[in-house]
């Protein structure tokens, strides 16, 4: 065997099967070429591999005063084994030149790869690694390794003919991916004919954007696939249009999410295995095909996601069917590799310790395939009989850091791989900005330049790790802080501290006006007079960082989007948020910087654009406020009013749907459905996920207040919710201090939610609510009554709600409680409600009533028109708790017709002056006494009902002094006959 030094470490790889290659038979006078990444030079002639191009396409361009291309049909290509990497350009090399069909023998052109050849687009601007011009015909690549493609791996333009990819790979194709890239694959194939894949792997396709795949076919492109694997390889392995793909035989496909795209059925399609689909193939199967999720039928990659080669025992070993290539054993194998005992490689090497000798008794693995081997005396160690491949190789030992390198095995090959295992030493220390009292910068990260050893500090700044013994280059960065480098030496078994002081990047301020007032996206924003005309012009042109405030002007603000600011990029971090900031106008400071007219969104954040601040903003008549898709945005002092919904659809006033958001001292009016009044998709918040924190806000006349669909760990405390028409919040997270007023229910509407401290119903007592003034006045429950949350108050306690007072206030408590229809249980409106030596308060419309009060023992009276009046006498408040007293009020004078019915009534009360008469009549078991109003009982209409309970009626003659309730006069007025199952007038009187 050959031996050779292993130089490669870590790209997940796998080589060329030399046995398996279908080599092209080459026309008399074909002239071979050599391409060398590493030695190579554009200017030298190519034919001898010393003479070496350095760029693969070199043959095929026109360079300088050499005239033509080099390459014609017939000719091949010959890649030196090494990574390529083409650099920041749109796509990475390019193919002009077409081979031929005729004569007989065919003359392809070829590149063929000599050894491993990898080429590398390094996640940068390079949208496809190699491309085939239209009307490029009859090519073959054979044995690369694509990797690290912006959208595609390979591309054809159009109008080709004859392609054949063969041991090729293609990983990792479009996984940093960003937004906006919607289409990713790692072939792509625009009406192209015959075009044919022997061999070939397709992996790791994990973007998370848009269509993506392995190989997508249109514009009537045809292609066949041979001895191909895929594995999660994106959506689809192949997203073909119906009837593109002629021959689909001897492949492998797992962990898919789908078998093809819309279902296309191959034309020819055979001994195939479909493996672990979530959507496997819907059409008839055809011979060896094999649809299952069974672990029986795993195909035993020898390492999984990394390594498609098989280990013996593989279920897919000699199952296929002869389709012309090189095979071992009775049949093909499925899948890209045929396994073979004989193709086999080997690894060699000595593991020494750090600063010492060689290391006895070290285990070297070739991690998760269960092969391994011990060091001898001499530190030495062999592993024999490695299948080819990439393989993750592992040295270790106690007392040791273990090592881990990425290594590829060669047919015929011992490839060396030594190890230096070294004992830790320790670094700590705390990363901390650079000014007074150095307060600590939290998730800092602390890297190890050139090793894959880093660490980030804790919430005090503190960090801590293990290294092997050596020198290093270390570097701190965190965003908007000037990144520190620094050399250590690490000795092993030592605890070496370092702290690092970082400098923060001075904050920039922006400036916006509005078109109208001289704002222009031209301008360079940096002052009022050369102010942008769009709020987020700054996050569109990436100038915004850390610490940064945007100064707004008041005026109106419009977007041709659906969204007035949309931000996306200029993110800051929890020392340095970025700040959108409203300013008033000194002329006329009722001015508001308002957005959202008629748009989807006012203000919205998502992607790189965490650590917001919303301030001071108005946000009106459109369909939400503001929109949460970016983590830790904070909104405060902003209005948000009339946004609408109709049909069905969504309104909310913040929709949060990241973690950690806090909404503090806003006031958010009118959002509701006209159509729908109690719509559950129409809140003043929607919380989606977990730690939202809402404070001091007041919000009146929504649907809902806070609705829950999936966040957690929810802080709600000292706001106001009025006028609710369905329910001011739902979930038992923490929530104290909310002042509840006139909602169709206090939490939610099923129940089930208990009150917090401090929480109560009473009219808050606005200023001018009709007029939308919910400031508060002197004598609201609101005023100091509230808890301690970080926010500024006066003088006491903090108000309840966005506006702070300044009123003194006292310690209290309250008194609340509900003012009720005897008869039908519902709650009265505009009912009053009367405390011994304190307020005359108002009952709201569903019959609530509430106030502050100092504590003491206080008589209550309630009234309401049509109504006798009730009373409570020694109602106890103490202070910082709630007392509740309800009232039941029964209605005043009613004449209709009893009937004695011997069954229970199942009747709506249709008017609150109605009787129902509990008990027996005439001796006969009867639950009821009906009372008509005259429109008689057909279908239960008319039928109304008060509640007189334990007494029994007997036939005859009653009277006002028989019939009487504790607490209550006669109400029955006059004598009246009562008989079984007849009608008797009867006048029935609440005096």
């Amino acid at each position: 065997m050959r031996k050779r030094e292993s130089g490669f470490s870590g790209a997940l790889l796998i080589s060329t099967l030399l046995a398996l290659l279908l080599i092209a038979t080459v026309p008399v006078g074909a002239v071979t070429y050599y391409v060398n990444g590493a030695t190579g030079d554009d200017a030298n002639d190519g034919l001898t591999p010393d003479t070496a191009w350095q760029r693969i396409d070199r043959g095929e361009k026109t360079y300088g005063e050499e005239g033509a291309p080099k390459i014609v049909a017939g000719d091949t290509v010959i890649i030196a084994a090494g990574t390529y990497k083409p650099g920041g350009v749109a796509t990475g090399y390019t193919f002009r030149i077409s081979g031929t069909a005729d004569p007989d023998p065919d003359a392809p052109i070829t590149y063929q790869a000599d050894g491993r050849v990898v080429i590398d687009g390094e996640y940068l601007t390079i949208e496809q690694l190699f491309m085939c011009n239209s009307y490029v015909h009859h090519r073959i690549f054979d044995g690369f390794v694509f990797t690290r493609a912006r959208n595609r791996g390979f591309k054809c333009l159009g109008y080709n003919a004859g392609i054949v990819l063969k041991n090729c790979e293609f990983v990792d194709i479009g996984v940093n991916q960003a937004a906006g890239g919607n289409q990713v694959f790692c072939v792509d194939l625009a009406a192209t004919d015959n075009t044919r894949f022997y061999n070939c792997v397709f992996h790791r396709m994990t973007t998370d954007y848009g269509y993506r795949g392995g190989v997508v076919l249109y514009y009537s492109s045809t292609a066949s696939f041979y001895n191909c694997t895929w594995d999660n390889c994106g959506y689809w392995p192949v997203l073909p249009a119906p009837g593109t793909v002629n021959n689909f035989v001897n492949n492998i496909v797992s962990n898919q999410y789908q078998f093809m795209y819309g279902g296309a059925e191959p034309a020819n399609h055979s001994h195939t295995l479909w493996y672990n689909l979530t959507y496997p193939p819907t059409y008839t199967l055809g011979p060896g095909e094999i649809v299952s999720s069974d672990p029986a039928w795993d195909p035993m990659y020898l390492s999984p996601g990394i390594n498609f080669r098989l280990r013996a025992g593989s279920p897919v070993i000699d199952i296929g069917t002869d389709v012309g290539q090189p095979f071992v054993g009775s049949a093909p194998d499925l899948g890209a590799y045929e396994y073979d005992t004989a193709a086999v490689g080997g690894i060699t090497g000595v593991v020494t310790e750090t600063g010492g000798g060689n290391l006895e008794g070290a285990t070297v693995e070739l991690a998760g395939e269960g092969v391994s081997t011990t060091t001898g005396s001499d530190g030495t160690y062999t592993l024999s009989n490695v299948q080819l491949g990439y393989h993750q190789l592992k040295a270790s030992k106690a007392g040791y850091f273990p090592v881990t390198v990425g290594v590829h095995v060669e047919l015929g090959e011992t490839l060396t791989q030594n190890f230096e295992l070294s004992g830790p030493g320790q670094v700590q220390g705390k990363v901390t900005q650079n000014k007074t009292g150095n307060p600590p910068l939290p998730g800092a990260k602390i890297e190890v330049v050139g090793t894959e050893i880093s660490t980030s500090s804790d919430a005090n700044g503190d960090y801590s790790l293990e290294i092997p013994a050596g020198t290093y280059n270390f570097k701190v960065s965190y965003p908007g802080f000037v990144t520190a480098e620094e050399q250590l030496n690490v000795p092993a078994n030592v605890v070496t501290t370092k702290d690092w002081p970082l400098d923060q990047v001075p904050p920039k301020d922006w400036y916006v006006k509005p078109a109208a007032l001289g704002g222009d996206n031209a301008n360079d924003g940096t002052s009022w007079d050369t102010a942008w005309a769009e709020i987020d012009h700054g996050d569109k042109i990436k100038v915004i960082g850390p610490g940064d405030t945007v100064h707004v002007w008041p005026g109106e603000y419009f977007h041709s989007q659906n969204y007035t600011v949309y931000l996306r990029y200029g993110g800051g971090t929890p020392v340095a948020p970025v700040t959108y900031k409203a300013e008033q106008d000194p002329a006329d400071p009722t001015a508001k910087a308002v957005l959202g007219r008629g748009q989807s969104y006012g203000f919205y954040v998502e992607g790189q654009a965490e650590y917001i601040v919303c301030d001071g903003f108005e946000i009106a008549e459109g369909t939400d406020g503001v929109g949460v898709a970016a983590g830790y945005l904070t909104v405060r002092n902003c209005i948000i009013r009339n946004l609408w919904a109709s049909g069905g659809g969504y309104a909310r006033g913040v929709n949060i749907w990241r973690d950690y958001c806090r909404v503090e001292k806003c006031l958010i009016y009118d959002i509701v459905d006209f159509t729908n009044p109690e719509s559950l998709q129409v809140a003043a918040f929607q919380v989606m996920y977990p730690h939202t924190t809402i404070l001091n806000n007041t919000v009146v006349s929504t649907c809902v207040g806070v609705l829950y669909g999936g966040g957690t760990d929810t802080i709600v405390k000292n706001n106001i919710f009025a006028d609710m028409t369905n329910f001011a919040f739902q979930g038992n997270d923490t929530h104290t201090h909310n002042l509840f007023w006139n909602n169709a229910t206090d939490y939610n509407l099923g129940g089930g939610v208990t009150r917090g401290a401090g929480e109560f119903n009473a009219d808050p007592l606005f200023v001018d609510a009709a007029n939308f003034d919910y400031r508060l006045q002197a004598a609201s429950p609101a005023i100091n009554t509230g808890t301690d949350v970080g926010l500024p108050f006066n003088p006491s306690a903090p108000d309840r709600g966005y506006w702070e007072s300044d009123e003194a206030g006292a310690s209290v408590g309250w008194i609340e409680g509900t003012v009720r229809n005897t008869v039908s249980g519902n709650g009265i409106n505009g009912a009053s409600v009367a405390v011994s030596g304190g307020p005359t308060m108002t009952s709201g419309y569903y019959g609530s009533y509430g106030t502050a009060i100092a504590p003491g023992s206080y008589d209550l009276s309630a009234s309401a028109t049509g109504f006798h009046p009730q009373s409570a006498t020694g109602v106890s408040v103490v202070a910082g708790a709630g007392t509740t007293q309800d009232f039941s009020l029964m209605p005043s004078e009613y004449t209709g017709k009893a009937y004695g019915m011997n069954q229970r009534a199942v009747s709506e009360l249709l008017n609150p002056r109605a009787v129902t008469i509990w008990g027996k009549v005439g001796g006969i078991a009867a639950d009821h006494c009906y009372v008509d109003d005259g429109a008689g009982l057909n279908g239960g209409q008319g039928i109304k009902a008060l509640l007189i309970d334990g007494i029994t009626l007997p036939a005859g003659t009653v009277n006002g002094s028989f019939v009487s309730v504790t607490g209550w006069p006669a109400l029955i007025d006059g004598a009246s006959t009562v008989t079984p199952f007849a009608a008797t007038d009867i006048t029935l009187i609440n005096p």
